[in-house]
């Protein structure tokens, strides 16, 4: 009996250490629409015709508290594709990454 109440003690112990840190998570300070906004500007600064791309997601990534925008062209074409990743903090900190 003794031999299984340190297993769970054990177990217990593991399960707590692996617990993520809720102060990890921070919820965003932008909404959905002002980050399209601002990466549409960007595109479009940068000579992207942003009519031609479609939004194929939008995600907020809570630990890195950062946007990724992704668009789909309407090509079949390699690389046709891209994301844009946002600070949450400052929506001027952009990083496009082109599709392969």
């Amino acid at each position: 009996m003794r031999n299984v109440i340190a297993i769970f003690a054990t177990a217990m112990t593991l399960l707590n250490a692996c617990k993520p840190d809720s102060s990890v998570f921070v919820d965003p300070s932008q909404t959905p629409g002002s980050v399209l906004e601002a990466v549409n500007e960007h595109m479009t600064a940068k000579g992207t015709v942003m009519v031609n791309y479609e939004l194929d997601a939008l995600t907020y990534d809570y630990v890195d508290r950062r946007w990724a925008v992704s668009y789909t062209g309407g090509s079949r074409a390699i690389g046709d594709h891209f994301t844009v990743l946002v600070s949450d903090e400052d929506l001027s900190k952009l990083e496009v990454v082109p599709g392969l």
